[in-house]
């Protein structure tokens, strides 16, 4: 079970000191994000987003790579990459609310409520914070035969998402990154986030 140790879940990528760092810094911290959804889609268990608050970027991202999101009705999701010319886990996302949806959740930037995202598959279900922790329990508990050794091996291999797809997406990701300018549209970015 994942969840957020304050108001909210996620506020992303850490930009503290992002200004001060190299490309090729940036890049690896990046590389590790997209590792990081990839292994979490993939883990040989059931994995479990409690979301209260907001999750943005790479905590928007963390939340659609588990198997079950369970959003606070408060709860709002945002995807702001393209903003600075990069995207994490796109083809999931994807694959979650499809295409156009995630083209628009992409293109947009703008933040998703509890309820639209359930509508759109991003979430699983909308739950109360105080609610969350009873609700993972039943859900571990009914998917438990799935959960056992075996059965997380079986749910490992039969991902409906490819390995080729964790491939693009990364190939993708080293891209966008290595275009010139990612220091540049950065400081862009947290420049008009300061406005």
């Amino acid at each position: 079970m994942l969840r957020g140790a304050g108001r909210h879940f996620s506020a992303g990528f850490d930009m503290s000191g992002v200004l001060d760092s190299s490309e090729g810094d940036l890049l690896r911290r990046f590389i590790r994000i997209e590792q990081l959804l990839q292994r979490l889609r993939r883990a040989p268990f059931i994995t479990v987003a409690c979301v209260g608050g907001n999750a943005i970027g790479a905590g928007a991202d963390i939340v659609a790579a588990c198997a079950y999101r369970l959003l606070d009705p408060r709860t709002t999701v945002r995807f702001p990459g393209f903003r600075f010319g990069v995207a994490l886990g796109t083809r999931h996302l994807a694959a979650l609310v499809g295409t156009r949806a995630a083209r628009d959740i992409l293109l947009n930037s703008s933040d998703v409520d509890a309820a639209t995202a359930v509508q759109l598959g991003l979430g699983t279900a909308v739950v109360a914070c105080e609610q969350q922790q009873a609700e993972t329990e039943r859900i571990l508990a009914a998917t438990d035969t799935v959960d056992s050794p075996s059965g997380a091996a079986i749910l490992a291999r039969t991902s409906v998402i490819s390995d080729a797809d964790d491939a693009a997406d990364m190939a993708a990701l080293v891209s966008l990154l290595t275009r010139p300018g990612l220091s540049r549209r950065l400081a862009d970015y947290l420049g008009s986030t300061r406005d």
